[in-house]
């Protein structure tokens, strides 16, 4: 059997435009109208269009991917292309397949980071003019169609994919951004697909840390090593070094860390731990710090005490404020569907909290 994992044919340079598939997309309802060539009086709503660093990036819902196809991929575990994508330079010049290279490896980031799930561009085609002139083939996961992540919306998602598609493009043109915001979309999707409750409270965790040393320490330099490292010495409430890193970043993003009135089981966890040094009770960022740190840290000693409900909640409250997390890093300023907010019906978006609100 061959161990080959990619094959490259043809010529990848000047290039006027490159197409790809992307099985197991996002089922929402609206988009662009969708002209079928062949028939110009037949279209369909589902066109996606974004604009970043100089590219005009286009995804196309495919006609038949409608209702009954996502049930069957979603009942059936099968996979199939839903979406067709286009990648051209704006002003129409034309690019290698190195130029485009670093722009489908943020697209598969941003897809992933949408459905909450490993979704990526595949088979990409190079073309000049009307004629194909190079391709790939190239071993990508792609995760099954199942309920996942909890960015989108099914009426707003066509707006919420193209900023964010913009907005991860526009952040991976930077290599050492690419690698960091990599690591982070694979924590929050291996949460938000294939983890139990108790890992959805520890992978946010560690993902909120990485981006919190990437924003203080890297990027702005408002710390030294030493100093980060010494946060939690310094805190007068006796909260940990780990609680005071992602305090630091969840407040710098205005990302609320109080107890949702709604979890009233996370509310129990709270009232059970010890209080903080001047007495308050722990918020649900020292709830989900607490009862992560029994799982990376378990000890005979102080076995778990929390039921089913109470890591959902905890879990619920993590995967939220860690996808915001990184919608704060990357700059999105959209609207998302919130976990914690109180009406999660269809159709109900929130805006991210770094965003005033409307006058």
């Amino acid at each position: 059997m061959s161990t080959q994992v990619q094959q490259t044919l043809g010529d990848g340079s000047a290039l006027d435009r490159l197409t790809f598939l992307v099985p197991n997309g996002w089922n929402v309802w609206h988009g662009g109208n969708i002209c079928d060539a062949e028939e110009p009086d037949s279209y369909w709503p589902g066109r996606i269009v974004a604009q970043a660093k100089g590219w005009w990036i286009t995804i196309d819902r495919r006609r038949d991917a409608h209702e009954a196809h996502w049930r069957n991929l979603r009942d059936t575990g099968q996979s199939g292309v839903t979406h067709i994508g286009q990648l051209e330079r704006q002003d129409g010049s034309t690019f290698t397949t190195e130029d485009s290279a670093p722009v489908l490896r943020a697209l598969r980031l941003a897809f992933s980071l949408a459905v909450g799930r490993a979704v990526g561009p595949l088979l990409p085609v190079g073309w000049r003019q009307e004629a194909p002139v190079w391709t790939q083939w190239r071993r990508e996961r792609i995760d099954s169609v199942r309920p996942s992540g909890q960015f989108l919306d099914r009426y707003a998602g066509h707006t919420q994919v193209a900023e964010l598609i913009e907005r991860v493009v526009d952040f991976c043109d930077i290599d050492d951004r690419m690698e960091v915001l990599q690591y982070a979309v694979s924590y929050y999707i291996t949460a938000t697909y294939d983890a139990d409750d108790e890992l959805r409270v520890a992978l946010p965790v560690s993902g909120m840390q990485l981006l919190a040393y990437r924003r203080f320490v890297e990027e702005r330099q408002s710390f030294t090593n030493n100093q980060w490292a010494d946060l939690g010495k310094a805190d007068s409430l006796g909260r940990g070094q780990t609680e005071c890193e992602i305090r630091r970043l969840l407040d710098d993003c205005n990302i609320a860390t109080g107890l949702p009135s709604q979890f009233a089981n996370l509310q129990k966890v709270s009232a059970a731990l010890p209080a903080l040094k001047d007495g308050s009770p722990r918020d649900a960022l020292g709830c989900v710090i607490s009862m992560r740190n029994k799982i990376i840290h378990p000890t005979k000693a102080l076995p778990s005490t929390w039921d089913a409900y109470q890591w959902w909640e905890a879990a619920s409250y993590a995967v939220d404020a860690f996808l915001l997390s990184i919608l704060n890093t990357i700059g999105y300023t959209g609207q998302y569907r919130s976990a914690v907010a109180t009406n999660v019906s269809t159709g109900v978006t929130n805006p991210v909290p770094w965003v005033p609100p409307l006058p």
